[in-house]
């Protein structure tokens, strides 16, 4: 594998390989358009079960959902990925829930609310599953890029395709990232969407549940490995992306496809 690992341990190094948050490059890095990736599916297999990121070229939104890694391309649609595709950004845990409840009918705000109060450490990460009924979702991805790469800003307000879906069953994949990780990580709560058919996926941008099961699992250890290539040499990681990025994440609803 290539890349310089970089171990950020926040409470102990002894914690179990499931309490550790195993990511690969940085976010900012994605925003200032390094979009070809360094490790293959194959290389990643082992550093979780669960997990998001992108895949290479932007292709689509990538889930990571009991082990088998997909991408939700520009229509929606999942397709497994092959075990020898790369990817430039990606998240992975061996998820095991430490905390469980059910929800009825919930917004997303209410979901995500519920899922920081069964966190014990709001200053960990976490890790954060969804499964259940959703009344309707908003969800996107974007169109396939090629070289020269520009920003991800300038991408989504290009090539982001949105689309919704209702009355669908379903799993909400995601972590929430302390504020402090800024530049590493999505600040706040991150989630991708996997239908229960596999046949549909994406970023969500909004949901809406009618019933489900909310699991949480802290993440004390917090792994980093980052590119070691002339394309993550040659990138200004400034922060300079940060506000964009707050755009990206906290969108309102525009066109949108049903599904």
């Amino acid at each position: 594998m290539r890349g310089v690992a970089l171990f950020l341990l926040l409470l102990s190094t002894m914690a179990h390989a499931g309490d550790s948050l195993n990511q690969f490059s940085t976010i900012g890095a994605l925003m200032a358009g390094e979009y070809e990736g360094d490790w293959t599916v194959d290389e990643l297999t082992n550093y979780g079960n669960f997990g998001l990121g992108a895949v290479n070229r932007l292709q689509g939104e990538l889930i990571v959902a009991d082990g088998t890694f997909y991408v939700a391309v520009a229509d929606g649609s999942l397709r497994q990925l092959e075990l020898e595709e790369q990817m430039p950004f990606v998240m992975l845990t061996h998820f095991e829930a430490q905390a469980v409840t059910r929800l009825g009918p919930s917004s997303y705000v209410l979901m995500t609310s519920a899922a920081k109060t069964l966190a014990a450490n709001k200053n960990l990460p976490l890790a954060v599953r969804i499964d259940g009924h959703f009344k309707k979702l908003l969800l996107r991805s974007e169109r396939v890029q090629t070289k020269p790469y520009e920003p991800l800003a300038t991408v989504m307000a290009r090539d982001e395709v949105r689309y919704s879906a209702r009355d669908i069953t379903g799993s909400l994949i995601g972590f929430y990232m302390p504020a402090y990780f800024r530049g590493l990580s999505v600040p706040g709560f991150h989630f991708h969407f996997v239908s229960g058919d596999r046949n549909l996926g994406g970023h969500v941008i909004d949901a809406e549940l009618t019933r489900g099961k909310l699991s949480v699992d802290p993440t004390p250890v917090f792994h980093l490995v980052l590119p070691d290539n002339s394309r993550f040499a040659g990138l200004v990681l400034d922060g300079q992306h940060d506000a964009a990025l707050d755009v990206i994440e906290h969108q309102t609803p525009g066109s949108v496809q049903n599904k």
